[in-house]
């Protein structure tokens, strides 16, 4: 009987190194990525767990974000034009953001391209102290911006809080320009700005959604939120759509004043998640090049999207 069996076995054995090795050959096309524990939601003045952050992180952008091929990590810009301008002795901190970079399409802009601006920056900093939030993360603003506390204080007492009442600590100068001034010198306060907490947020999208918000993250980062199940599937892509009409695979010959070239550069020399480990880190990129690269993408009539990302529970059956 075993002398039966064992063509059988040899068989089977031969058909699922087959599979494999037709698999290891066809291109990756997702990158998935177990999560130990569930979610809570992506609202960033909200969650304040490391998996739901680790989504935040690839949708929305804060001014700077680290450098994870540096050793030691160090800062780097993000959505700001150049690093932050400190002064008095660390207590003013004026923070100038690059122009020409929007935000994900999102039903709640009514068909426009929203751009970013400096205003994004204090709502977001603002949600911390809603009083209806009641944002575990507020600790990153309270005590530290100046009159900050004073309108957390009024908020709370009036079981609201007025967006539209400046908080003398934070200073719209103009659409890209913000200046945050603290209420005493703080050099750390960098590192705060680096933090996707501090996320840009569009007040419309915020209201759109409403307490749905957390299911609904739209920011300026390289990735939307395809696809969410709660504590069972999370299914990020690529925010980037690149028009056939460019007529080119490579980045390098796209005309320049679309400005796209650069949107490219600025997000995609080093893809990354939460533990640093790097996807890509190239200093030019083409479409073919992100293929074989193993990154996810796919071609219509209209467009090329690049990149996602599964997020998954993983299963329960022993590896």
């Amino acid at each position: 009987m075993g002398l039966v069996r064992l063509p059988a076995r040899l068989a089977a054995f031969a058909a699922l190194a087959a599979l494999a090795l037709g698999a290891a050959a066809a291109p990756q096309k997702v990158l998935r990525v177990p999560f130990i524990i569930a979610e809570t939601n992506f609202d960033p003045a909200f969650a304040s767990d490391t998996y739901s952050n680790t989504v935040i992180d690839e949708i929305l952008e804060a001014p700077l974000t680290y450098d994870m091929l540096a050793r030691p990590y160090k800062l780097r810009l993000q959505t700001a034009a150049e690093m932050p301008e400190v002064t008095e002795g660390g207590r003013v901190y004026t923070v100038r953001l690059k122009k020409g970079i929007f935000f994900a399409d999102d039903p709640a802009f009514g068909g426009a391209r929203r751009e970013l601006h400096a205003r994004d920056y204090e709502f977001a900093v603002k949600r911390l102290i809603d009083p209806k939030i009641a944002s575990p993360n507020a600790w990153l603003v309270e005590g530290r911006i100046e009159g900050i506390d004073a309108a957390a204080a009024e908020a709370k007492k009036a079981g609201r809080l007025d967006y539209d009442k400046p908080i003398p600590g934070i200073q719209v100068l103009d659409a890209h320009t913000i200046r945050f001034r603290l209420a005493r010198p703080d050099y750390n306060f960098l590192y705060i700005l680096a933090m996707n907490t501090l996320g840009a947020q569009a007040r419309e999208v915020v209201e759109h959604y409403g307490t749905d918000i957390g299911a609904h993250p739209v920011g300026t980062g390289p990735f939307v939120l395809k696809e969410w199940r709660r504590s069972s599937r999370i299914c990020t892509c690529s925010a980037v759509v690149v028009p056939l009409a460019w007529g080119s695979t490579s980045i390098e010959s796209w005309p320049s004043g679309t400005g796209r070239r650069r949107w490219f550069r600025q997000r995609f020399r080093a893809i990354r998640y939460s533990h640093g480990r790097t996807l890509i880190a190239r200093s030019s990129l083409s479409i073919a090049e992100w293929a074989l690269a193993n990154t996810s993408w796919s071609t219509s009539s209209a467009s090329w999207r690049l990149f996602s990302i599964d997020w998954q529970k993983p299963s329960s059956r022993p590896l």
